[in-house]
C-alpha cells in the first residue's frame, strides 16, 4: 500500500497503474485520479451558501468497517462497473476510528479512501458521531437522552445522547476538529455529511439536568420576564402561573394535555438545539481548515428551513414504497428538499432495496428501482446515493436490504442499478449545471405546523399532497417554498392551513397577491397568533381582508357524510371553472360570508345549504382563492386546470395517470423526464420533435413508454 503522502502526490499527478493487490485502477497522467474535482478553496463552510455540484454524481452508501479488508478489492470492481463516481462513509464509525478514549485509528479510513479515489471514486465523508462509542456511555451514563415518559434510555439503539450534554460537546470537538483536519484538504474527499438524521423522533431528550435549563435558558431569552411568558401562554387556565423560571416544565407526559404554548416553545427549542449543534460542528470543521461543503439527510421536528440554512447543499432519504405514498407523494418529497435551498440537492440515501424488517415491505418489480432513482434526478437531483452497498449480515438493519445481499453477489438489483450508472455517466454533460424553474409554489411554514396539536388540524397534513397531485396532472412543476423567499417569480401560491400567523407572513403574502400573483388558502387558516394564542378577531383572522370573506361558523366532518358542493353563478370576467359542478367536500367545512369576494363554489346541505364553500377575491392585480372544504379530486382537478389555464402557463405535456413529467432547463433547454409508474404501458404525445436522450434519437407525435420506463426528452 503506498504511503499517504505518496498518495497524495499521486492525486496531484500521476503516471502509472497502481496495483492494489489484484486490482489494477487508473490514476491519471498529469492530474487528479479520473473523475476527482480538487476541494473548493473558496467555499466557506459557514455562511451556508448554496453548492453547485462540479458534476453528477451517482454511488452508494459504503460501511467498509462492517467487512473484512480482503473484500474491498471486490467491491471497488464491482463499484467501477457500476460507473460510481462516490460514497458516503464513516458516519457511524466513531468506534471503529477511536475504539478506546483518545486512541485515534484513521488508518483503516486511509486505506479505503485511497483505494476508492484510485478507482475514481470520491468520499462523502460523515462526521460519526450519530452514535458515540459504548465507553463515552460507561463514563457518562447520563449522557443518554430520557424519553417523554420520563425513562432514561439504555445503550443498544442509535442517536441516543443528550444534545444539551457537556460531554457531547466536549467528545464532539474532538472527533470533528480529529477528522477534519486529516481529511479536510484530501481531494479524494468531495464533501462532509454532518452525523445522521439529526431529525429523528429518538433525538429528542426531556432530561431535568441538561434540557430543561437549557429550555429555561432560551425562554428567559425570548420572554425577558416571567410576566410576558405568562402572558403570551394564558397560564391563569389550570393555575399555571410561574413564579420561577425553574418551575416550569418539559412537556413530558402528563395527565391530561400540557399547554399548546408550552407545546410549541418547546419544539422551537429543540428546533434551535438541533440547528445550533450543525452549527457547532460547521464551525469545527471550518477551524481545522477543512473546507470542502456540507451536507445532512435532514428530515424530521426541526425547522428544515432552518437546518438547510447552515449547510451549503441540502441532503434528503428517499425510501419510496409500495404503501408509503403515490408517485407524486415521492414527488412532492423531492420537491420538498430542492426548496429547502432552492436549488438543486443531493440524496444521500435512494432506497437501494427492500426497506424495513423481513415482513414490512413489498420488493420492488423490475425496473422500479432505476425508475424512483431517475425521479430523484429529475427532481433536482445532483447526487444519488443508494442505500446501502451490501446487506449487513449481522445487527439492527439486516434484513434493510442494500444492493447486494449478504452474500455479496451481484444479483437483480445490481444488475439494474449498474445498467443505469453507464446510462447516468452518458447524460452526466447534459444534467451537470441544469435547474428547476416553476411557477407554482406550495407554501410551507414549519412554526405553523408545530401550532397544530389536535387531530381535525393533523388529518389535513396527510391530504394537501392531493392539491399537489392535481398540478402535477396539469404537467407543471412545482416548487416548496415558505417565510423570507422571493414570492415575486411565482404565479401561483398554494398555501394550505397556515394556522398560525404574525404579520410579517402576511405582508409577504399581501404583497405576492397585490403584484399581481394567485394565492390559494383554506380552510384553519389564521386561527392563531404567533404566541398561539387564539385569534380575538373573526376568523380567517390577519387573513381577513386578503381573504375578503369571514366565517360565520365552522363544522369538522370528520364523523359526518361529505359535504356537497355545487357550482356557484358564474362570476362576471371569470371563466366558470365549477359551473354545475356536484361533487363532494371532505375534512372541514368553513361557512364562508363573502365580504369583497365572490363565490365560486356553495354548499348543498344541511343548515348552510346555499352558502359560499370556495371563494376568489381580486386584490391589486392579484387574486385570493379560499377553500372552505377539502375538495375531491374532481373540483381539485377543475380548480389546479382554471388557475394554470387562467396564469398563462405553459404545460409541459398532457399528463397520464401514474406517469410523472419534471422538467430541468439548461441554458433555455429543456430536459424532460416522462416516468411511466404504471405496470403498463403509457403514451404520451409530443407537441413537436425532440431528441429521446437515452435511445439517441429523434423522436415526435405518440410516442409509447414501455411499464416501469421513463423517456428522456431534450429539446434543440
Amino acid at each position: 500500500m503506498p504511503k499517504r503522502r505518496d498518495f497524495l502526490k499521486s492525486l496531484a499527478g500521476g503516471s502509472t497503474l497502481v496495483s492494489l493487490g489484484r486490482l489494477r485502477l487508473p490514476v491519471a497522467e498529469g492530474g487528479p485520479t479520473p473523475g476527482l474535482v480538487p476541494a473548493q478553496g473558496t467555499q466557506t463552510l459557514r455562511d451556508g451558501k448554496l453548492y453547485q455540484s462540479p458534476k453528477v454524481f451517482f454511488g452508494a452508501d459504503y460501511y467498509p468497517e462492517a467487512w473484512d479488508e480482503s473484500r474491498w478489492e471486490t467491491d471497488l470492481r464491482m463499484m467501477q462497473d457500476a460507473h460510481f463516481n462516490v460514497v458516503r462513509m464513516a458516519e457511524f464509525a466513531w468506534a471503529r476510528i477511536e475504539p478506546v478514549e483518545g486512541q485515534l485509528d484513521f488508518s483503516w479510513l486511509d486505506r479505503i479512501v485511497e483505494m476508492l479515489a484510485k478507482a475514481g471514486i470520491q468520499t462523502l465523508m460523515g462526521t460519526p458521531t450519530s452514535q458515540p462509542p459504548a465507553w463515552l456511555y460507561q463514563k457518562y451514563p447520563d449522557l443518554y437522552p430520557v424519553s417523554e415518559q420520563g425513562l432514561r434510555y439504555g445503550f443498544g439503539g442509535r442517536y441516543l445522547y443528550c444534545f444539551n450534554h457537556p460531554a457531547l460537546t466536549e467528545y464532539t470537538q474532538k472527533i470533528v476538529s480529529a477528522i477534519g483536519k486529516r481529511y479536510g484538504n484530501n481531494p479524494a474527499v468531495v464533501g462532509w455529511h454532518l452525523d445522521n438524521e439529526f431529525g429523528h423522533v429518538t433525538r429528542e431528550c426531556y432530561c431535568k439536568e441538561y434540557c430543561e435549563p437549557a429550555f429555561h435558558k432560551w425562554l428567559q431569552k425570548r420572554y425577558g420576564t416571567l410576566d410576558k411568558l405568562n402572558t403570551a401562554w394564558g397560564t391563569t387556565f389550570w393555575s399555571q402561573t410561574y413564579s420561577d423560571w425553574a418551575q416550569i416544565p418539559l412537556p413530558r407526559m402528563t395527565q391530561q394535555q400540557h399547554n399548546p404554548a408550552l407545546l410549541l416553545d418547546y419544539r422551537r427549542f429543540w428546533s434551535d438545539t438541533v440547528v445550533g449543534y450543525m452549527k457547532y460542528q460547521v464551525k469545527l470543521l471550518e477551524e481545522v481548515g477543512a473546507h470542502q461543503f456540507t451536507t445532512h439527510n435532514i428530515w424530521g421536528k426541526p425547522d428544515l428551513f432552518a437546518m438547510a440554512r447552515v449547510l451549503n447543499l441540502a441532503g434528503m432519504n428517499f425510501y419510496p414504497a409500495e404503501g408509503w405514498g403515490r408517485l407524486e407523494d415521492n414527488g412532492l418529497g423531492l420537491d420538498t428538499f430542492r426548496g429547502l435551498k432552492d436549488g438543486n440537492f443531493w440524496v444521500v440515501e435512494q432506497r437501494g432495496g427492500r426497506p424495513g424488517s423481513h415482513n414490512e415491505t413489498l420488493e420492488a418489480a423490475p425496473g422500479l428501482q432505476r425508475l424512483w432513482a431517475y425521479q430523484s434526478f429529475a427532481h433536482g437531483a445532483d447526487a444519488v446515493i443508494f442505500f446501502r452497498w451490501r446487506t449487513a449480515a449481522r445487527g439492527g438493519e439486516e434484513y434493510w436490504f442494500g444492493i447486494l445481499g449478504q452474500d455479496g453477489q451481484a444479483n437483480r438489483r445490481y444488475r439494474e442499478i449498474a445498467g443505469m450508472g453507464k446510462e447516468v455517466a452518458a447524460l452526466a454533460e447534459l444534467l451537470q449545471g441544469s435547474t428547476t424553474n416553476s411557477q407554482v409554489a406550495f407554501y410551507v411554514d414549519y412554526e405553523s405546523e408545530w401550532a397544530k396539536t389536535a387531530p381535525d388540524v393533523r388529518q389535513f397534513d396527510d391530504r394537501r399532497a392531493e392539491y399537489y397531485r392535481a398540478f402535477k396532472r396539469q404537467g407543471v412543476n412545482v416548487d416548496v417554498t415558505g417565510h423570507g423567499r422571493d414570492l415575486a417569480r411565482y404565479k401561483i401560491v398554494f398555501a394550505p392551513m397556515l394556522y398560525m400567523l404574525n404579520q410579517e407572513r402576511v405582508d409577504q403574502l399581501t404583497d405576492f397577491v397585490k403584484a399581481g400573483g394567485t394565492l390559494v388558502l383554506s380552510f384553519r387558516s389564521g386561527v392563531k397568533e404567533w404566541d398561539n394564542s387564539v385569534v380575538m378577531q373573526p376568523l380567517p383572522g390577519r387573513l381577513r381582508e386578503l381573504a375578503g370573506i369571514e366565517i360565520a361558523e365552522y363544522e369538522p366532518l370528520l364523523k359526518s357524510d361529505p359535504e356537497i358542493l355545487e357550482g356557484a353563478i358564474p362570476i362576471k370576467g371569470v371563466a366558470a371553472p365549477f359551473a354545475g359542478l356536484n361533487s363532494t367536500g371532505t375534512i372541514w367545512a368553513d361557512i364562508l360570508e363573502p365580504k369583497t369576494a365572490q363565490a365560486l363554489v356553495k354548499y348543498g346541505k344541511k343548515f348552510y345549504a346555499g352558502k359560499a364553500a370556495v371563494t376568489l377575491n381580486r386584490v391589486g392585480k392579484g387574486e385570493v382563492v379560499y377553500l372552505g372544504t377539502h375538495l375531491s379530486r374532481e373540483p381539485a382537478d377543475l380548480l389546479a386546470a382554471w388557475l394554470v389555464k387562467e396564469r398563462g402557463i405553459s404545460r409541459n405535456l398532457p399528463v397520464p395517470e401514474q406517469v410523472d413529467i419534471a422538467v430541468r432547463e439548461k441554458a433555455g433547454r429543456r430536459i424532460i423526464f416522462v416516468m411511466n409508474f404504471n405496470e403498463t404501458a403509457q403514451t404520451v404525445n409530443l407537441p413537436h420533435r425532440f431528441q429521446n436522450v437515452l435511445a439517441g434519437r429523434e423522436v415526435s407525435g405518440a410516442v409509447t413508454i414501455p411499464p416501469l420506463d421513463l423517456l428522456i426528452l431534450s429539446e434543440g
